[in-house]
């Protein structure tokens, strides 16, 4: 087993249970403008007390080869509003937004 199959997210709100390798296949779409993020690529943790603080996702790069994705949106927790069956909704402004390689 790796971390994906082992990776469960337990929301506060009654029992939900999902596995990360199913988390990262949701789009991410912004309430704000409706904007698609693109799918959740990383789970950022709190070390000390295992919850989960933020989620990342790929942010588009354009260069003369293509599309690359070198940096990553930080969202954090508190900004997810809902897990659907396919999408995550999100309500964040992403220029404020934390960027990561």
């Amino acid at each position: 087993m790796n971390l994906n199959d082992i990776l469960r997210i337990i929301y506060t709100v009654g029992v939900f249970i999902l596995r990360y390798c199913h988390l990262r296949q949701k789009q991410v779409i912004n309430l704000i403008d409706g904007a698609r993020l693109g799918c959740i690529s990383d789970l950022i943790l709190d070390e000390c007390s295992g919850r989960i603080c933020a989620i990342a996702v790929p942010m588009p790069c354009n260069s003369f080869l293509g599309v690359f994705y070198t940096k990553q949106i930080v969202i954090p927790f508190g900004n997810i509003v809902k897990f659907g069956d396919d999408t995550v909704l999100v309500e964040v402004d992403v220029s404020l937004c934390e960027t990561v390689k």
